[in-house]
């Protein structure tokens, strides 16, 4: 999976660690499948110096925060919040550290004024990236609702980074975000053989490098916003200025 990230030039390699002891009663019956997918130390520092070697960014979603330590003692300073974790304990203990970057899902806000736990995350980390998700595998055009972008930099203001966190069948809604400010794009992935609670929206090695390949193009195609002509513009100006007389 690492080698086909770095293939389709992807920024960050992202894992999941949580301790399945703590899982709830509802989700006991794949405690032996949770169990398999998590990684000891050992497992992390290899993964990291794999993903590093590849020229990525080694980012974790730690969903207990009992977690937060195994992280760290790894050197991996890029967190991610899942959008269903936005609670008290799990930030306390990340403002106990400091961050290159903590991310934050926030998909699964049941309430608005969740929002402003986010604030106090700009003290522990030199970036706090914010990131429109609907919580759906897949969701659908009429539930994207990428104007939300808008929404959360009302709300929130300046002193973040935004981003979107994609659960669609294709890319429209990738482009749609890019087109809106988000500075990220996060996509579920997997190779041949994978599987998972969300294999319904991950896309494969081919379509994650064309994904690449479209957001690198779109952030050429925004551009910088000057309201001055550009240099090559300056040759059609010079053409055509006189072609009438006024």
């Amino acid at each position: 999976m690492i080698v086909t990230a770095a293939a389709a030039q992807s920024d960050f390699f992202k894992l999941q660690l949580f301790n399945t002891d703590r899982l709830t009663q509802k989700f006991k019956a794949k405690e032996k499948f949770y169990k398999s997918t998590q990684l000891s130390e050992a497992d992390i520092n290899l993964v990291r110096e794999t993903v590093e070697k590849y020229g990525m960014t080694m980012l974790c979603t730690v969903m207990t925060p009992d977690k937060i330590e195994l992280l760290r003692s790894t050197n991996v300073n890029n967190i991610k919040v899942a959008s269903g974790q936005i609670t008290p304990s799990l930030f306390n203990e990340i403002a106990k550290h400091k961050w290159d970057r903590v991310m934050v899902s926030t998909g699964m806000l049941d309430e608005v004024e969740k929002l402003q736990r986010i604030r106090d995350l700009r003290q522990c980390a030199d970036e706090v990236v914010v990131f429109h998700c609907v919580s759906l595998y897949p969701h659908y055009d009429n539930e994207s609702n990428i104007n939300r972008l808008d929404s959360l930099q009302e709300y929130l203001g300046d002193g973040f980074t935004y981003g979107y966190s994609d659960h669609s069948l294709d890319d429209i809604a990738c482009l749609a975000a890019l087109a809106k400010g988000a500075e990220y794009i996060e996509r579920h992935f997997m190779v041949d053989n994978c599987f998972g609670p969300t294999s319904q929206v991950c896309c494969d090695g081919k379509d994650l490098k064309a994904l690449n390949t479209l957001i690198r193009r779109m952030n050429v195609i925004l551009g910088d916003g000057d309201l001055k002509m550009q240099k090559r513009e300056w040759d059609s100006w010079n053409h055509y200025k006189n072609r009438f007389m006024f």
